[in-house]
């Protein structure tokens, strides 16, 4: 879902809202979820129209999106998707599930995430040059477990995000 968001702001389909979610009525929501809901909660088959709805919002996301057809569409299954997920109590944009609602706050969280880890990258190279291996190895090693990658090259240490899952 994370992804299907980030792509959804790189092409700047607005993200819903919490009122425009909350307007969707009940009529409003896809059959297959609707009928799924009505058959005593059968979450499986809510779940599966859900998931095909997003494979859906994906495939107009990889067509022509200057199509103000396509966008249209796409900005609107986009709000069903949202207010499906809704109907489950989940709001992927909470910042419980650590996607801030808006750029400002993403570049905001990333310029904090950035100087946090500069700072432990400066007292890992000052432990270095103290030969205090075992400091430089332990702030190396308790970034690994934040998700943090360090690699030494000639040019100085640089860092990156763990992004296959492994943390």
């Amino acid at each position: 879902m994370q992804e299907f968001i980030k792509s959804l702001e790189q092409y700047n389909i607005p993200l819903p809202t919490l009122k425009d979610i909350h307007s969707v009525s009940a009529d409003e929501f896809p059959t297959d979820f609707a009928a799924a809901m009505n058959e005593d909660i059968a979450v499986p088959q809510a779940l599966a129209s859900l998931f095909s709805h997003i494979h859906q919002a994906n495939t107009y996301l990889h067509s022509d999106l200057s199509s103000d057809s396509i966008r249209h569409k796409l900005e609107h299954l986009t709000l069903l998707i949202f207010a499906m997920l809704d109907v489950f109590g989940l709001d992927p944009l909470d910042e419980v599930w650590g996607s801030p609602r808006s750029t400002e706050e993403k570049a905001c969280f990333d310029s904090v995430l950035e100087r946090v880890i500069k700072a432990q990258l400066l007292a890992r190279q000052k432990a270095r040059d103290e030969k205090d291996f075992t400091t430089a190895d332990s702030i190396r090693d308790s970034l690994a477990q934040a998700g943090i990658i360090i690699k030494d090259t000639p040019q100085g240490m640089i860092w990156s995000i763990n992004n296959n899952g492994s943390i």
